[in-house]
């Protein structure tokens, strides 16, 4: 089972802190006495997006891997542009060398659609992710990964969305990831609701 608790403030117009302590990821069936705590901070203007947090997730008896997040969403006329950069370490003397991750992610959108790319680094190092629980998987790579990729997303009709998704990378799969699939939002009570009220007519 996992728990978590949290908890908001609104300090001004425009900005939100969240406060938050939940089961580490890092805990199991067989120990999950272990915690992660989280800081973030939104805030919302017209033209820019910030989501700022600071998070420690316990690897061991209190011990943590230390995590900075900043997320970043500007939006020039019909276009979103996303820039996040994550990083993690358990010395802070190398939270900005060793581990992170960056993201680059424009957007164009429109009444019934949207389309966009996406491409990464990603940097692992073989020291952040040491002495985990036996259960646990490793890091999936040690070293820098670049990953890339592109999608569309059309919206033909209420609740219906259409998505086709192209994916790839340099390290991990050094492969291509296709993915085309339909999804429909359906409220069941309504639905339900109409199908009684025309069987009764």
């Amino acid at each position: 089972w996992q728990w978590g608790v949290s908890a908001g403030w609104y300090p001004a117009e425009g900005h939100t802190l969240t406060a938050q302590v939940c089961n580490s990821p890092f805990s199991s069936t067989e120990v999950f006495n272990r915690f992660a705590y989280a800081l973030a901070w939104r805030g919302e203007w017209e033209w820019y997006e910030p989501y700022w947090s600071v998070n420690m997730w316990e690897y061991q008896k209190g011990r943590f891997v230390k995590s900075l997040n900043l997320g970043n969403r500007f939006y020039v006329g019909d276009f979103t542009i996303d820039l996040d950069y994550t990083t993690r370490c358990k010395d802070l003397k190398t939270i900005f060398t060793r581990d992170f991750s960056l993201i680059f992610s424009p957007a164009y959108e429109w009444e019934w659609g949207r389309a966009f790319v996406k491409a990464g680094w990603e940097k692992a190092s073989d020291n952040t992710y040491i002495c985990l629980p036996e259960n646990l998987e490793e890091t999936p790579f040690y070293g820098d990964n670049v990953f890339y990729g592109a999608g569309l997303e059309f919206f033909p009709v209420k609740d219906v969305r259409i998505h086709a998704v192209w994916a790839s990378n340099s390290h991990l799969t050094q492969g291509h990831y296709i993915n085309v699939g339909l999804t429909w939002n359906l409220n069941l009570t309504d639905t339900a609701k109409r199908i009684y009220d025309r069987l009764k007519k």
